[in-house]
């Protein structure tokens, strides 16, 4: 043990734990592990770790500290009792040292008072898989941990080591061999938290409160005013009633750059979107511990401010401006409105209402005499019009959400920016997984699926999957109130060299599902659905590949990865890219649609042929709007919309709620004419689809 003070800004020192006033540190350059305690300025060196040029990156999973309840400071003197009152540094406690490892059916410690060597210490016949993540509880009194499985278990220290496996838990919402992008626990208070999010398609991040009383697990749809917060090794959470209701994340690793600046992510459940938080007073020195280093920052700048700055702050931090279903109407001090002549209101409100509906809705909130000159806007549903003009582009394509708590559906038109809703209590606790012809696929529970129609609420009750809380990314072939011979196909990734896929078939009781290999190339499945044309099923992978599913005569499977990443010229970029796949139908073409960069965020199409094995940059579309989301992308004739043209549509708005589109012309993201290039200043709306009917058209109570 030594006194001494720490650079922990230093270049190669990496903090991968801390507990209270201790932090546990790796030194790259000198290849040694010590901790440390910011408060008392003491410094204790651990022994050495074998492998350590390796460790990091591929065996360390997560450390963590443990206050020790037999030894503090003081062990370190032998006259601590003359000292104790004169010197501060001998009344703290010393901390134990856990830690886990990858893939992994053991973990190491290290304890006070000699730290003398690593104990390694085996799990116990429980725990059948490897380690997912472990979190501390109840200020260390135990660690609980969860295996890749989803069984959870205890470990308590002492002088002796114990482990509990909770057996008698719910079945835990969790695929049991599905890979997840990120699943982390979190503790807070006496609260155990469950995150995870799904890799593929929906990628929503789920939270999960965990009733050690009852056993039970329950989603949470609101965080009753907590941030939680996420990087890889660390969770933590904290109470901000006035502010609360978002998880902050890093798309990180042990192997980024120490010095790289990452971004921080911020994941909203007022809304379920998610967008780049501003890193204003936020110092970030490594992609590691950033998370960690934000939660002073953000409530530091808080405490410092006085109440009009706090409520700025607060407006900034949760994105409260952004409510795109809310339009902010200025009402007129005086009634000149009302000066215009009788027939000439009649005549604007009668124009407003066949050329943009929210002009229309907005005239209605003027004055009492237009709100009754213009009567009230109904959504007319007739399934025997035809495509008309009154029935044009900019009243068919809606972007569709679901409220899982009461099944309300949202519906937002880009091209009026009107925002309409409806109300099916079917949908409650419902989560959409793909969309097509008019005709949702939406999942309720751990098993159940079913298709629907959701204008017209007709419903399709399909077989319960066999897995629970089943994590596929799906799609369908076609419309099932149209074809007769549909089938829906679901594919998890279990690893970076397998698959999952499951289908099923017009007729079949019970789904078919198979583990596939992808004979030793890596595949991990991007946010994409899956997108089906000349009777198979493509989807697209983080790198840019594609992986094909069909049937070969008929009756046996194949599944096959033609491997064109390398074509894309230019070359994808080396940050983290989602990729999206759409299909034209009039051109039986497939496009991949790639999107990332850091700073600015890019976007590129690029037009495939897979029996060819070319991939070629389009840099125009002349004639085509792109509608681009997680479980539905399509192609639509361009109509020459005002603002609207060579654009690639996504579920994205800016920090003043209004609709942003990309323009491949200009190749930047734009609101109407202005261009919108603040990454942080925009947010994609996750869990909608695009969907397209064009039966519900604009509908004003005139008497004829």
């Amino acid at each position: 043990m030594e006194h001494t003070t720490l650079d922990v800004n230093r270049e190669g020192l990496m903090c991968i734990a801390f507990q209270d006033k201790w932090s546990i540190f790796l030194d790259n350059f000198s290849h040694q592990c010590f901790i440390w305690s910011q408060k008392y300025h003491i410094k204790i060196h651990l022994p050495p770790i074998p492998d350590f040029k390796y460790f990091v990156k591929t065996k360390l999973l997560k450390c963590i500290l443990i206050p020790s309840i037999t030894h503090n400071t003081q062990s370190f003197h032998t006259d601590h009792k003359k000292r104790r009152n004169k010197n501060p540094r001998l009344n703290g406690y010393l901390c134990s040292v856990f830690v886990f490892l990858k893939r992994e059916l053991c973990f190491l410690v290290c304890r006070p008072p000699l730290y003398a060597q690593w104990e390694t210490i085996e799990f116990g016949r429980s725990w059948t898989s490897g380690l997912c993540d472990a979190v501390e509880f109840l200020n260390g009194k135990c660690i609980y941990t969860i295996c890749m499985n989803g069984k959870l278990g205890i470990i308590k220290d002492g002088p002796k080591i114990t482990m509990t496996a909770l057996f008698l838990l719910s079945t835990v919402p969790t695929d049991k061999i599905a890979m997840y992008k990120r699943r982390q626990l979190v503790s807070y208070q006496n609260q155990l938290l469950l995150v995870q999010q799904k890799l593929g398609s929906p990628s929503v991040i789920e939270v999960w409160n965990v009733d050690l009383t009852t056993k039970q697990f329950s989603r949470m749809f609101n965080l009753n005013g907590m941030y939680i917060f996420l990087s890889r090794g660390y969770s933590s959470a904290i109470n901000a009633p006035d502010q609360g209701n978002c998880v902050y994340f890093t798309e990180d690793d042990y192997d980024h750059c120490i010095s790289k600046r990452e971004e921080l992510h911020v994941f909203d459940f007022k809304d379920q979107s998610i967008f780049v938080s501003p890193q204003e007073n936020i110092c970030i020195h490594n992609a590691y511990n950033s998370v960690p280093s934000l939660m002073p920052g953000i409530f530091k700048t808080q405490q410092n401010a006085g109440d009009d700055d706090l409520k700025d702050k607060s407006d900034e931090l949760t994105q409260d401006n952004w409510l795109n279903t809310k339009e902010q109407i200025v009402q007129p001090s005086n009634n000149i409105c009302d000066l215009l002549p009788f027939d000439l209101q009649e005549k604007i409100s009668r124009f407003l209402v066949i050329q943009d509906a929210h002009s229309y809705m907005n005239f209605r909130t003027v004055s009492k005499s237009w709100k009754s000159l213009a009567p009230r806007m109904c959504w007319k549903v007739d399934v025997n019009s035809t495509h008309s003009s009154r029935s044009s582009l900019q009243d068919c394509v809606w972007l569709l959400s679901i409220n899982q708590e009461d099944g309300l559906c949202t519906l937002y038109n880009p091209f009026t920016n009107l925002t309409c809703f409806m109300n099916n209590n079917e949908l409650a606790g419902c989560e959409i997984r793909y969309s097509k012809d008019g005709v949702l696929l939406v999942s309720r529970g751990p098993r159940s699926l079913f298709f629907v129609k959701p204008f017209s609420k007709r419903i399709i009750q399909l077989p319960d999957r066999t897995e629970d809380y089943c994590c596929d990314t799906m799609s369908f072939s076609a419309s099932p109130f149209d074809w007769p011979n549909w089938i829906i196909f679901g594919i998890v990734s279990l690893d970076k060299y397998r698959v999952r896929i499951s289908y099923l078939r017009a007729g079949d009781d019970i789904w078919t599902s198979m583990i596939m290999n992808n004979e030793g190339i890596p595949f991990l499945l991007s946010c994409s659905s899956p997108v089906y044309s000349g009777h198979e099923f493509f989807v697209i992978d983080q790198n840019g590949n594609v992986g094909v599913f069909g049937f070969l005569l008929g009756v046996h499977t194949n599944w096959q990865i033609k491997l064109i990443a390398h074509l894309y010229k230019p070359c994808l970029p080396s940050v983290v890219c989602r990729n999206f796949l759409v299909k034209c139908d009039e051109q039986n073409l497939l496009y991949s649609v790639i999107v990332g960069g850091q700073t600015r965020e890019h976007v590129r199409v690029y037009q495939i042929n897979v029996v060819q094995n070319t991939v070629k940059l389009v840099k125009e579309f002349k004639t085509w709007l792109i509608f681009i989301s997680e479980a539905s992308s399509f192609f639509m004739h361009s109509t020459k919309l005002a603002g609207f043209d060579d654009a690639l549509l996504f579920p994205k708005f800016n920090s003043n709620g209004d609709y942003i589109h990309y323009s491949l012309k200009n190749g930047r993201f734009k609101a109407g004419k202005e261009k919108c290039d603040n990454n942080c200043s925009r947010k994609e709306l996750l869990g909608r689809v695009w969907i397209h009917n064009k039966y519900l058209v604009p509908h004003a109570l005139y008497e004829n």
